[in-house]
């Protein structure tokens, strides 16, 4: 079990609130007793490499999401945290392009009592929009999505002051290329290489450019062994949030075997369902196949032969 709620009015109507939304990605320490049941771990900082001190300088979260980076950053003495997204108010959304429910990140800033600031906007307009520079910029997997990357790249160079750090998948092409790539069937994003950023960064002002490759398949393993996978058989009730005086809300209708990302109070949550009484619900093998592994491991060598996972650090 991952935690056992208290039972502070006050905190407890937070966290009704927070666990009510059925849409979660980043998993964000909310205090040393709880955590929100998102899947990307804050250990990400780290794999990253982003800076573990920011004391005295500002932080601008481009493509915030959930708020993990913003939230850690603040915790690394970051001065002003920004974090930004193309967040909207209505409705529980999981997308990258049409928005980003604004609810997780001001009700987790509410939890924490977090004195970053949340800014709704486009990454084609940080520079009209927030008038300022930032000492570190970070952008994570946003350019690939984008209709016009180069001018989203252009706006987080026109908002650094000294350091911008973008994590994107780059090619191994080696001239100045940036491309549409086909990656998993009729999906198609923007990759640039290694040249193209180099040139790019130093007509843009900066003075260094360094690259770190990311391997993923031990990331990707854990994400998939680290959450228990559950039967759930048609009818079982799904509830809004793991207390006491929860409603149902739902039914499973069709029978799935999903994986839950957090246990509280014997309620068991699925990421876009919901909560179930976890008694209603059977543990099964959740143990990769070794086919399945062969399988990925062949595709993660043959990726890599001509895209690589990368953060890219660009120094002014």
């Amino acid at each position: 079990m991952d935690r056992i709620l208290g039972n502070d009015d006050k905190t407890l109507e937070n966290l009704k609130d927070l666990f009510s939304i059925h849409t979660w990605r980043q998993r964000i320490t909310l205090d040393k007793h709880y955590i929100t049941p998102g899947y990307l771990f804050e250990k990400e900082w780290e794999i990253i490499g982003l800076p573990n001190n920011l004391d005295g300088l500002t932080f601008l979260d481009v493509g915030a999401n959930d708020g993990m980076y913003s939230f850690l950053a603040e915790k690394k003495g970051s001065k002003k945290v920004l974090a930004t997204d193309i967040y909207i108010n209505e409705g529980e959304c999981l997308s990258m392009i049409e928005g980003w429910d604004i609810r997780k990140i001001t009700l987790i800033k509410k939890y924490k009592n977090s004195l970053i600031d949340i800014v709704p906007v486009s990454i084609y307009q940080l520079v009209d929009k927030l008038r300022e520079k930032f000492d570190v910029v970070f952008c994570g997997n946003v350019l690939a999505w984008l209709n016009d990357p180069l001018i989203g790249l252009e706006q987080l160079c026109l908002s650094t002051k000294k350091m911008l750090i973008i994590r994107e998948d780059i090619s191994n092409i080696n001239k100045p290329v940036l491309e549409k790539v086909r990656q998993n069937g009729n999906k198609f994003n923007w990759i640039g290489s290694k040249k193209f950023y180099i040139d790019y960064f130093k007509s843009m002002g900066f003075t260094k450019v360094e690259f770190r490759i990311i391997d993923e398949w031990p990331i990707f393993l854990e994400r998939k062994t680290y959450f228990p996978h559950f039967e759930l058989k048609d009818n079982i009730n799904v509830f809004n949030h793991p207390f006491s005086d929860n409603e149902i809300i739902k039914k499973v209708n069709n029978h799935k075997i999903l994986p839950s990302l957090l246990n509280v109070n014997g309620f068991l949550y699925f990421n876009e369902l919901g909560w179930i009484k976890e008694d209603e619900a059977k543990k099964v093998d959740s143990s990769i196949p070794k086919n399945y592994i062969k399988r990925k491991i062949f595709e993660w060598k043959f990726r890599k032969n001509s895209l690589q996972n990368c953060v890219i650090y660009a120094y002014k």
